[in-house]
């Protein structure tokens, strides 16, 4: 059993980098499938723990599995492909299992741009680059509708309301 679903684990991991958290509910998906087919009762599904234990303390071992590690990737893959504001990110990060110190530690690195954390670019150049596209498409409209509509855009992509204030200005000064 423990083989099957290191295997199964390592197949999984090749797909995408993941946390801890994706790997555990995955692994119990995975035992629950296995135990249905073998007819297992319920007395034996009580040493499935150590054996998911035991497959999650191999892959951390191996450096497959690595929740700051996951969190940076995933930060820089949110800010460079789709672009998005740290709420957002934090919130998915959550969703994902990552422990809240670990969300703190690293958007504090960020923040204070450390060298080994550095992005392309930091918050507000995000919120400014996706304002300047979406008011290509809406400039014939009033300046409050310019400034409703970027700034649920951004709202919904996560930014905070001062850099969604901040941009928007800038955005309205240099196009309208």
């Amino acid at each position: 059993m423990d083989k099957r679903l290191y295997a199964a684990a390592l197949r999984y991991l090749g797909k995408r980098p993941r946390s801890e958290k994706e790997v555990r509910d995955f692994l119990e998906k995975r035992f629950l499938l296995l135990s249905k087919k073998k007819k297992l009762d319920d007395e034996s599904r009580n040493f499935f723990k150590p054996i998911q234990e035991n497959v999650l303390n191999k892959l951390k071992s191996q450096k497959f599995v690595n929740d700051v590690e996951f969190a940076k990737g995933w930060i820089e893959q949110r800010t460079r492909v789709r672009p998005k504001g740290w709420r957002a990110i934090e919130f998915e990060l959550r969703q994902k299992g990552i422990n809240k110190n670990i969300i703190k530690n690293l958007e504090f690195k960020i923040k204070n741009e450390n060298e080994e954390y550095k992005l392309e670019r930091n918050e507000k150049q995000l919120a400014l680059d996706l304002a300047q596209k979406k008011i290509r498409t809406i400039k014939d409209l009033s300046k409050e509708k310019i400034y409703q509509r970027i700034g649920g855009f951004l709202a919904r992509r996560g930014f905070d309301m001062d850099i969604i204030r901040s941009v928007i200005d800038e955005v309205l000064k240099k196009n309208v």
